[in-house]
């Protein structure tokens, strides 16, 4: 929204003239601007004061440098949770920073963590499940589960 060029007292004197009964087309004319930028001023100053408009607009303005500063404050404190959450050790990593954590897991398993990893998922993949004959030859309803990993 641009910056209007009108004071709150120009604006509320032109809608003071729009209630004592002059038609806003006139009212928009002499003050230089739209009737329907006077029917917007209506709607936001209509029945306020000078002084009433003026404090309303003192609020918003404080309304705005506290939104941000708030947004300003909550960035300040991501930042400093991404410090401390990188810098400070963790009883869960060995009393280890979470970046001196993964360094020394990368060492020490390199590749070959990746390897397992994927040769785990390949087994799990190729384990059948063959129920045996003495669930049948007993006649119960239970049934026992063999498990072997085909090669």
């Amino acid at each position: 929204m641009s910056k209007s060029q009108h004071s709150e007292a120009q604006m509320i004197g032109a809608l003071k003239q729009l209630e004592a009964g002059r038609k806003a087309e006139d009212v928009a004319r002499e003050v230089g601007v739209s009737k329907h930028t006077i029917y917007a001023w209506k709607a936001k100053y209509g029945g306020m004061d000078v002084s009433e408009a003026q404090e309303a607009k003192q609020l918003r303005d404080e309304n705005t440098r506290l939104k941000k500063l708030v947004i300003d404050l909550s960035l300040d404190k991501e930042m400093l949770k991404a410090v401390i959450n990188e810098e400070r050790p963790h009883s869960s990593l060995g009393y280890l920073t979470p970046t001196e954590f993964a360094a020394r897991e990368k060492t020490n398993y390199g590749k070959d963590a990746c390897q397992k990893t994927a040769s785990l998922e390949n087994a799990e993949e190729r384990v059948s499940h063959f129920p045996t004959a003495s669930a049948a030859a007993t006649g119960s309803n239970d049934v026992q589960v063999s498990c072997r990993i085909i090669p």
